[in-house]
């Protein structure tokens, strides 16, 4: 008896998380972008003088879609997927790891707000976007990485976050990597570590932060072997 009100329990908690899992809101939004060039003597030399040699007429195409999903007020993910393409091109099955990959995941995170608080985590592919100079971050403008971030307002006028990045990891097994003499145990990873203080004030907005990272040292060595 006492085995079949436990299996009785199971069962109602297991279809109560189906339902709630069902009840998800779905936003979606996207660009879609086409693009055609027309350029030549780029570099101001014709090609018999030794100047670059490209198609004068280029035709591009960007899609880029969001979707989220909202389970709640305090819990949401997102997935952002981006198809990008020379059109005619024998390019255009680039590889995935090429910033200009046909067909790829941009983003994809998880967002989670404690319940009757204001912090909020976030975790998985996103954008990381450091305030910098006017000329623009020199350290991290706009990257899309993996990571782990939480943040929350401390008052009106001041909040704090505070993240983990991995920014780079050539191999995760460091399994025949022939970028370095110790593949076996490889220290290809880049990580960084920061805390933001962001300030706004009538008239005033400024975010101080400081920045702290772990390069190992076959970093350099297997950066400088990726294809293109």
């Amino acid at each position: 008896m006492k085995r079949l009100v436990i299996l009785a329990i199971l069962a109602t908690l297991v279809l109560g998380m189906a339902g709630t899992a069902s009840a998800v809101d779905l936003e979606a939004k996207g660009k879609f972008q086409f693009q055609a060039n027309i350029m030549d003597n780029s570099d101001f030399l014709a090609a018999k003088r030794n100047g670059n040699q490209e198609d004068d007429l280029n035709f591009w195409f960007r899609a880029r879609t969001q979707f989220r999903f909202i389970a709640n007020e305090n819990l949401m993910s997102e997935l952002y997927v981006e198809y990008k393409t020379r059109v005619g091109g024998s390019d255009s099955n680039l590889t995935t790891g090429s910033s200009d990959r046909p067909l790829g995941i941009k983003r994809v995170f998880l967002q989670y707000r404690f319940p009757e608080t204001e912090v909020l985590t976030t975790a998985g592919i996103f954008s990381i976007n450091l305030p910098g100079a006017a000329a623009g971050n020199m350290v991290l403008g706009d990257l899309d990485a993996g990571a782990l971030v939480v943040s929350a307002p401390i008052t009106d006028q001041f909040a704090v976050s505070v993240g983990y990045i991995r920014a780079y990891d050539r191999n995760s097994t460091d399994t025949g990597v022939n970028y370095s003499a110790t593949a076996a145990n490889a220290k290809d990873e880049l990580d960084l570590f920061y805390a933001a203080l962001p300030i706004t004030i009538d008239g005033f907005e400024a975010t101080p932060y400081a920045m702290f990272g772990l390069i190992g040292k076959d970093t350099f060595s297997a950066v400088s072997t990726l294809p293109g």
